[in-house]
């Protein structure tokens, strides 16, 4: 069952600092990993929900450019996020498509350009910038595991619900949570689904393969990774907040590359939770879905 691929869908997650308003944020550099090189194929970005508003108000006064490794920026000066990253600023578990892709060589270099436009009276703090790609391994590498050569039945596509029994309002980090598929097939992890339909805002993910080697950089927002369950919180457009449309439950996040594993075998993730600011949350059980396909060997 060796792998043939040479690709593993990773996050990268930069944390920007903090944003005064007019003042450019020029010439910030994130270095990607040395271990092997990375096609970057998708761009998000958020700031943490308002106590108040329970929205992302004042992301949408972020303008920023960024560059290849050779800082050959793609665009000649600032351009609004919600332009870059569309509408929802790549989240709902639907980062913008970077295409052509660009890649990194390993300990390759992004600059980033960053300006806050906003009310002169504020500041804007927490923004996090997520580029996700693929890590691109040396052939046969990636993964030790993959479809069998014979399959007994055509795939099934399946869902696993899960829970995190009373994760707290304040859950600085719930480590090494098993995910394993029924022991009557393998499971191709495609896409997921993750949180109540509302009572939580803060909440962070790290995906692991067996040998607990994670997926990203940082803990990923629920809300760039899989998308919520239903998305109540609204998004900033000019002065506006709309609710989203068609992303959510019935077109959850895509894991490019999907993750394979055999019967037997099991997955890992480590949960956040950082909801103490928002007035009524409590503690919850907390529903993850992960979807995709169950596959028999033959």
């Amino acid at each position: 069952m060796q792998n043939v691929t040479s690709e593993r869908m990773h996050d990268y997650v930069f944390n920007a600092p903090l944003l005064l308003p007019g003042i450019p944020q020029a010439g910030l550099k994130f270095r990607f990993d040395a271990d092997c090189p990375f096609h970057l194929r998708g761009m998000a970005a958020r700031i943490p929900y308002d106590v108040r508003l329970k929205s992302q108000f004042g992301l949408q006064f972020v303008s920023m450019r960024w560059s290849g490794p050779d800082d050959d920026y793609r665009q000649t000066d600032y351009v609004p996020l919600n332009m870059l990253l569309g509408p929802y600023f790549g989240q709902i578990g639907n980062p913008s498509p970077v295409f052509p892709e660009v890649v990194f060589p390993r300990n390759g270099v992004t600059t980033i350009d960053l300006v806050y436009n906003g009310p002169f009276q504020s500041t804007l703090a927490g923004l996090q910038l997520f580029f996700r790609g693929v890590k691109k391994y040396p052939e046969g590498t990636a993964s030790p595991y993959t479809y069998p050569e014979k399959q007994a039945r055509a795939p099934l596509p399946f869902w696993y619900p899960l829970q995190v029994p009373n994760l707290a309002v304040t859950e600085p980090g719930l480590l090494n949570q098993p995910f394993a598929p029924e022991n009557d097939s393998d499971f191709a992890f495609r896409f997921g689904q993750a949180g109540p339909v509302d009572g939580t805002y803060e909440v962070f993910m790290t995906l692991k393969d067996e040998a607990q080697k994670p997926y990203s950089n940082a803990p990923v927002h629920v809300d760039i990774l899989f998308g919520r369950s239903l998305f109540l919180p609204t998004f900033p457009t000019g002065a506006a907040l709309v609710s989203p449309v068609g992303p959510g439950a019935s077109a959850p996040g895509l894991l490019v590359p999907e993750f394979y594993i055999p019967r037997n075998h099991k997955m890992w993730f480590d949960i956040q939770r950082f909801d103490l600011p928002y007035a009524g949350t409590v503690p919850v059980n907390y529903p993850l879905t992960f979807g995709g396909a169950k596959v028999f060997p033959g």
